[in-house]
């Protein structure tokens, strides 16, 4: 397993994911949203629009279609989450399993940003998320960092090709 303590200037690692929570990742975090799930997307929303003209259905939403990249798997092999710093690149915190799906859904990224996923974030309110709207390159997407209260592919800055690339960059391009 890679160790990667020596990669960071500051970190707080959480505990290994368990191969549950590598499974939950590949099989649980993207599938269909159930209708639990889509009753209660409807719900806030009628709650937001009930006076207005505006009709809202979460079942039109699409989650992305595709694997988790090698290189953020065995991240969380080593951390599942955690917050790390390297030089001007904070990561406070990365996502487990499961907060990935929370935040994909209570952030509505198929609406907003369509084809993202959520990994983390800056610790000031910036997404890292993986760009699936198209297919993987040697298994890896490339990774955005997007603000929180603009959800939108035209908002989005490129910050690395990969998850592992984004690890070792020391330069925050929002800087």
């Amino acid at each position: 397993m890679q160790d990667y303590s020596d990669w960071f200037e500051w970190l707080s690692p959480e505990a290994p994911a368990s191969d549950a929570d590598i499974s939950y990742l590949q099989n649980n975090t993207l599938m269909a949203l159930t209708r639990s799930e889509i009753n209660q997307l409807n719900q806030v929303h009628w709650d937001l629009i009930k006076d207005s003209q505006q009709s809202f259905d979460a079942s039109n939403y699409r989650l992305p279609i595709g694997k988790f990249p090698p290189s953020y798997i065995c991240f969380l092999k080593w951390s599942n989450g955690g917050s790390f710093q390297n030089g001007a690149m904070q990561f406070e915190p990365f996502f487990t399993p499961q907060e990935i799906r929370e935040y994909l859904l209570s952030y509505e990224f198929p609406a907003y940003l369509p084809d993202a996923v959520p990994i983390g974030l800056d610790g000031g309110g910036i997404f890292y998320v993986l760009d699936m709207r198209k297919p993987p390159i040697q298994a890896e997407y490339p990774i955005f960092m997007v603000g929180a209260g603009a959800l939108f592919w035209e908002e989005a800055l490129w910050v690395a090709d990969s998850f592992e690339i984004l690890l070792k960059r020391q330069d925050n391009p929002l800087d």
